[in-house]
Order: C-alpha cells, then structure tokens, then sequence
C-alpha cells in the first residue's frame, strides 16, 4: 500500500489539482510504476491509463482506468487496498472527461479504502481528499470543496507540521474556493499563510522565496486599489494606506534578495520592479517613480548577456506603454527605442509584427459583456461591431457602429469606454502612426 499511495503521491499532489496540465502530457515517466503484487497483464493496462492521459484522450483514460479497477477486484476482492491507487487514477480521469459526479464516487471510494487499511490521518489520504474538493467545485458545492481540502491540510500537518511545503497546492484551492464565495478576509489570510510556509521552510533571505513575496505584493495593491480614496472614511483611508505600504514594502524585500543574491543587474530584478511599478501606480504616485522602476527594467535586460532583441524590445514597450496610460509625449521616444532595438533583418519580421504591426488595448484590459434582462431584450445574440480610428497618441477616434443589434444607452457606454481607452499605437520606421479602420466586435451575454 505505501509503495502505491507513494508513487501516487509524486504525481498527483499537483495534478490533481492542475487536471488540464496532466491531461496536457507533464504527468509521471509511464515506465516508473510501481506496482507490487500485480500481474503484469494489470500492470500493462494501468501504464495505458497514465499513456492516455498524457495523451489528453480523457475518454480512453477513463476505459483504461475502469479496466484496471475491474480486473484488481476481481483479483482482490472489491475492498483490497491495492485498489486505492487505481481509483484515484479513475476519478483524476473522470475529473479530466468532465464527469464531476462520477469523479466524487471514485475518490470518496478511495478515501475510504485508505481509512481501512491505514487509518483516518494517513498521508495517502491527501490526493483524493484533494480529488474530492476539485469535484466538489466542479459542481459548485464550495462549503463541501473547502471542507475537504482543510482536512487535506490538516493531514500534511499532522505529519509534516504547520508550515510545511505540501499544502501550497491546497492553499491555492483555498483562496480559489474563497474567491468563488466572497470570502476576502480568508483570502488574505490564506494569502499571509503562503508566504509564511515559504519563510519557515526556506528561510526569510532565500531566493526561493520570491515568488510568494511578489505574489502578496500584487495581492497587497489590488486590495488596496479596491478602496477608491476619494470616497473613503477616515478608517478606510488608513486600511488602504496599509495595504499600499504591505505592498511596497513586500515588492522591495523581493529586490533586495535578488541584489544581495545575485547583483544589481540579474534578470530576477524584472518582476518585483515591474510590479513595483504597477502598485506605486495604483497608488496614485504618478509617472515618475513608476517610471524610474520600469527604465531600470530596461537596464537590467540591457546589461545581461543572455538577453535577446525580443527581450530588449518588449522590455523597452513596457516603458512606452506607461507613458501612454498617462498620456505622456515620452511614449514616442519609448516606441522608437524598442522599435531601433530590432534589427533590421527578416528574422525578425515577426517580432516587428507582434509589437507594433496593430494597435494594442492597453487600458481598460476587458470590457463589460452582460446586460440585464429586459422585457424588450428578446434576441438570442446581442452584438455590434464598432469601427474607429487609434491615432498616434493611442486615442481612440471617429466611432461608427457598422454592424449588430446593440441599441440605446448600451451604445453610448461603448463608445464612452473606448474613447477612454488607451492603446499602443502602431510603429512603422520607428515612427507612431495612425490607424485606420479598426472594428471592436463585442457580444453581450443577457443575464
């Protein structure tokens, strides 16, 4: 049994939750079961279970894997604990074809094969009690997927301690499950959590830890950028000063280990200096010092030898697509940087295309696609496609609806969000052009 739940536990204490990457193909070396007390014949069928789900044929997986369940019991008996290693396999299987409620059955099914024969705290519990959660969501039931993935938890805690690697995959189902039922305050605690195991298990100065510091970085100021200052208590305004401080703070501990680490210009720099950048933004800071961070970007892809053209160029769009959500001229020098920083060679043809070949959206990233119901709204399909012109400042321009059903105020709030609207503007000889004849196709879901 340990063998079994062992080789389990290599493969699927982050596929089970990540059932698209392991239908993808990064599950396990099929060759590397370990199967003791089975016949070949079922060993063969149980490495076809692993082949079609690195494959991504869901269907087959599940055959092959029912294939397997049926011949081990039929050879041990329906209550064999060699038969809870297959059943887990069943449900990751079923969960990947879309048969949440079968999925249930089978990890529910293992759960209590591994109570029998080990007890209630055994660690071969953790992978279908994370299986049941993941079905659990599936279906929509949180409280029950939550449940579940606490006791996962404690199990690595009773046998690992509190701060222990293990249950990062189940904090991250944590705050998925809290997301979906509005729990914020859990969030944030699960979020202070993850960065904690990091410390204790890594310690607080090792780079292994950057990660979860520029993770809570970026948590700390989307959480703050939710408080809109200008209509905030005097309470308020101290929780989103906070939360912008949490967030500075957490972005330049995650520099100061890279500099002390690896030195003032290693490509670790980028992401704590971009997010930097970011929060000071949503701070309200202004261009300045956000844009201090993001040149230094620039610098540090410049200075290291393995940097390419593509990573100069996208770095130094970067800075150009700051100037243009705040409206400043040095965007156009930015654009020209980037566009000088590729040479003027075939190759890259398709690196010119990407960045400047048309007019990006850079702000707002999504536009709202629901409407309410009315009594009036009766068509299967709401859509309209809208044409206009993206100036060289990255404004939007001269707005026509040429096509679709979308009528009234709708309209106007369209065109009101686009002509907000910031974009990268195209570039052709390193010059920032207009362009003409763009359409935004939308389609609206009424709920």
């Amino acid at each position: 049994m340990r063998l079994i739940t062992n080789a389990l536990a290599r493969f699927s204490l982050t596929t089970l939750l990540m059932p698209a990457a392991v239908l993808a193909g990064t599950g396990p070396d099929t060759q590397d079961v370990e199967l003791p007390g089975i016949t070949p014949e079922i060993t063969k069928a149980y490495q076809s279970v692993l082949l079609h789900v690195q494959s991504g044929d869901s269907e087959l997986a599940v055959i092959s894997a029912r294939e397997v369940v049926d011949q081990l019991a039929a050879t041990h008996g329906e209550d064999s604990e060699l038969l809870a290693t297959p059943v887990i396999y069943l449900g990751l299987a079923q969960l990947g074809n879309h048969e949440a409620v079968d999925a249930l059955n089978s990890f529910g099914r293992a759960v209590e094969l591994i109570e029998t024969s080990a007890g209630p705290f055994d660690p071969g519990l953790v992978p279908p009690l994370q299986g049941i959660a993941m079905s659990h969501m599936s279906l929509e039931n949180y409280d029950v997927a939550a449940s579940a993935l606490r006791r996962a938890q404690h199990v690595t805690h009773r046998h690992k301690g509190v701060y222990n690697a293990d249950q990062l995959a189940i904090v991250d189902k944590l705050i998925e499950v809290d997301k979906m039922t509005g729990k914020y305050r859990d969030i944030e605690r699960q979020e202070l959590f993850y960065l904690k195991v990091h410390e204790d298990v890594y310690g607080k100065a090792d780079s292994r830890i950057l990660p979860a510091l520029q993770r809570l970085g970026e948590y700390m100021a989307h959480r703050a950028a939710k408080f809109r200052s200008r209509y905030l208590n005097a309470e308020y305004q101290m929780r989103r000063k906070n939360y912008f401080k949490q967030s500075f703070d957490l972005y330049q501990r995650a520099i100061r280990i890279v500099e002390e680490n690896y030195g003032d210009k290693d490509l670790r720099l980028i992401e704590p200096l971009r997010g930097l950048a970011l929060a000071k933004l949503s701070k309200g800071f202004g261009i300045k010092t956000a844009s201090e961070s993001l040149r230094r970007v620039v610098d540090v892809v410049k200075a290291n030898p393995g940097s390419d053209v593509g990573d100069i160029a996208r770095a130094t769009v970067d800075l150009g697509d700051l100037y243009t959500r705040w409206n400043d001229g040095r965007a156009t020098e930015a654009y020209r940087e980037a566009w000088n920083a590729i040479p003027d060679e075939e190759i890259y043809q398709e690196l010119r295309d990407e960045l400047f070949g048309t007019p990006v959206r850079l702000v707002p990233t999504s536009i709202k696609a629901t409407l309410p119901k009315r009594p009036w709204r009766t068509e299967d399909e709401i859509f309209t496609d809208l044409e206009y012109v993206v100036r060289a400042n990255g404004r939007a321009a001269r707005f026509q609806f040429v096509d679709g059903n979308l009528v009234g105020n709708e309209r106007r709030n369209l065109r009101s969000r686009l002509r907000n609207a910031r974009f990268r503007p195209r570039v052709v000889d390193g010059e920032v052009v207009r362009t003409e004849g763009m359409i935004l196709h939308q389609q609206y879901e009424v709920r």
